[in-house]
């Protein structure tokens, strides 16, 4: 029978990854900074993904390609938003909903 100590090789890889997570949060690389406008697109779309509305939610897909091609936003923000407006159109609001709250809470400097 093996005799597992503690340096398996399991438990190394696991502290390890855990180490990386810590280190990445401390850093401020668990999500991106975004701009002043695609951050209030990013509060309006929280109001619809927590009513989960379609038809709403099609008219915020709209209303960020219309910032982003105006350039008030980044292709890169909106990026990000059109992709939780996307989870959301297939059906998975909650996941949208608790990605963009994350990116929410990650703008406020304490």
């Amino acid at each position: 029978m093996p005799h597992h100590t503690s340096s398996s090789p399991h438990r190394r890889t696991r502290l390890v990854a855990g180490w990386l997570c810590l280190l990445a949060l401390a850093g401020g690389c668990g999500q991106p900074k975004i701009g002043d406008q695609a951050y209030t697109l990013a509060v309006g779309l929280d109001r619809v993904l927590e009513k989960r509305d379609a038809a709403q939610l099609a008219q915020a897909a709209e209303r960020l390609r219309l910032e982003r091609d105006r350039s008030a936003i980044t292709e890169r923000e909106a990026g990000i938003l059109t992709s939780l407006i996307e989870r959301a159109q297939g059906d998975d609001w909650e996941d949208a909903r608790s990605r963009l709250r994350s990116l929410l809470t990650a703008q406020v400097n304490w």
